[in-house]
This record gives C-alpha cells, structure tokens and sequence, in this order.
C-alpha cells in the first residue's frame, strides 16, 4: 500500500502490518489507521505515521528489545576496557 506523508514522502507500506485502534488515539479520535516507520538501518526508533492524514506523526517509537540489547552489548565494550 502507498501512503503519502509530508514528512517522509511517499513510502509503501505493507497493508496487513497496519496497526488500526479502533477509538482512535489520543487527541485524534476520528483517524484509526497507522504505520511504524523505519527511517534507519538500526531498528531502534520508529515513527507512528497516521495512514489517513499525511501530516500526522504523533509519537516515536523505541523498539525495547533492540535498545536493551545495545545497552548491554555497551555496557559489555565498557567493562572489558576497565
């Protein structure tokens, strides 16, 4: 699926991987329908991007597991050169 948004232009989507609340999300009760955006290789931070309105990116978000393995593998760098 293509959506057009104004901060990432026009990107495809994969239709079955739409996240849909069905009251809508906070502040914005009538749009129902978003994509997880992936703007780095590193799967670390993803923007929601509302499928109905090109403008609308309510929130970042960080990919817990990801994060919590590169702490640890920082943490891991930290230790050895003590």
């Amino acid at each position: 699926m293509l959506i057009e948004t104004t901060r990432f232009g026009r990107i495809e989507v994969d239709g079955d991987k739409l996240i849909t609340f069905k009251g809508g999300i906070l502040g914005f009760p009538d749009l129902k329908k978003y994509a997880l955006i992936q703007t780095s290789p590193d799967p670390v931070f993803f923007w929601l991007q509302s499928v109905e309105s090109p403008s609308l990116v309510p929130a970042g978000i960080l990919n817990r597991s990801t994060v919590a393995r590169n702490a640890a593998s920082s943490r891991l760098r930290a230790s050895s050169r003590a």
